[in-house]
């Protein structure tokens, strides 16, 4: 049995008049379920960091030695506010140094270093997806240079001794928030040492997860 246009649009309007009388009821029977948190609102105390470490390694010694070092770092910074923190970090990469040609037969020989730093650290840009921050970290890092030579001396090679030196790393790191709790950071650092009275230019990366916790809200 079909039915005729004109009496389709009378239903139509009857159903409408319908809900226009009782909106109440109807919103009563329609339930929206609560969107999920996907980013930060940056009201945590503490975000701890751990991840991945690189460092580029160039010294003013000999002709000029360079490297790439791998290892690991972590970070803690503490959250005065949502914008301004303090942050202390430990960095430890390794490598193996080219030297000049030696009566010693040693080519590659491998290097360490273990940095220790702190500072400010202060948010730039913050929304609920993605932040930047920037700091100016400085502390002391500790130098292992001999692991491979097998009681000759360093300075015989044209490398430094086994030594604590000064260090700084000024950078900046982006955020990118899986959820209110979790983000991906990238850091970036130029990163100078301090062995052996010269200067080592030294620019560092890592990447890894930061884990936010505590609160700044007053209970």
């Amino acid at each position: 049995m079909h039915r005729s246009p004109s009496a389709a649009l009378i239903s139509c309007a009857l159903l409408g008049a319908a809900l226009l009388a009782s909106p109440h009821r109807v919103a009563a029977q329609i339930t929206l379920a609560p969107l999920a948190a996907t980013g930060a609102d940056y009201q945590n105390r503490w975000d701890i960091f751990g991840g991945f470490s690189y460092s580029y390694f160039s010294t003013t010694i000999g002709h000029g030695h360079k490297t790439n070092l791998y290892g690991g770092g972590a970070e803690g910074t503490v959250w005065l506010s949502p914008v301004v923190g303090a942050t202390a970090a430990v960095r430890e990469v390794s490598g193996h140094l080219p030297v000049d040609p030696n009566i010693f037969g040693v080519t590659n020989p491998r290097m360490s270093e273990t940095l220790f730093l702190f500072g400010p650290e202060v948010r730039l840009y913050r929304a609920e997806r993605a932040a930047v921050s920037a700091h100016w970290l400085v502390g002391g890092t500790y130098g292992v240079f001999d692991s491979d030579l097998k009681g000759i001396s360093p300075n015989t090679l044209g490398l430094y001794n086994n030594q604590l030196a000064f260090a700084m790393a000024a950078g900046a790191a982006w955020d990118y928030n899986l959820s209110p709790r979790f983000s991906v950071r990238a850091i970036t650092d130029f990163q100078p040492t301090y062995f052996g009275s010269s200067v080592q230019k030294e620019f560092g990366g890592q990447v890894g997860l930061v884990y936010k916790i505590g609160s700044l809200k007053k209970k």
